[in-house]
């Protein structure tokens, strides 16, 4: 399931895609595939390599996930992160997280209680 944030607030654009799976468990987790940011070596090239602050979107991520999991008890689920596809200039931690979050209300078909807000 991929979920796209493209959102102008406050004359900034906000900008990420994030890509979950998401399945039934009996406990709430939320965890990495590997693969998080293999779309810049597909996007610049295979000598392209993450930034220093990928593991930074990375925790924002699971951030994001994990509030709206927290949200929709007593349901619990496996959310996998498969990848976070960012800008530099248009996309912040907050951006991240907040896509996150949504993205699992909306693959839940799940009205939103509490997310990020977007600033």
């Amino acid at each position: 399931m991929s979920y796209r944030l493209f959102k102008v607030v406050n004359k900034l654009l906000h900008y990420d895609e994030i890509e979950l799976d998401i399945s039934p468990s009996e406990t709430n987790s939320v965890a990495l595939s590997g693969k998080e940011f293999l779309w810049l070596k597909n996007e610049y090239g295979p000598k392209a390599w993450e930034w220093n602050c990928c593991d930074d979107y990375r925790n924002s991520c699971i951030a994001g996930c994990n509030l709206a999991l927290n949200e929709i008890s007593p349901m619990k689920f496996i959310v996998i992160v498969n990848e976070i596809k960012v800008s530099p200039c248009d996309s912040s931690f907050n951006d991240v997280k907040y896509a996150s979050c949504l993205a699992v209300y909306d693959y839940l078909k799940i009205e939103p209680r509490n997310y990020p807000v977007l600033a």
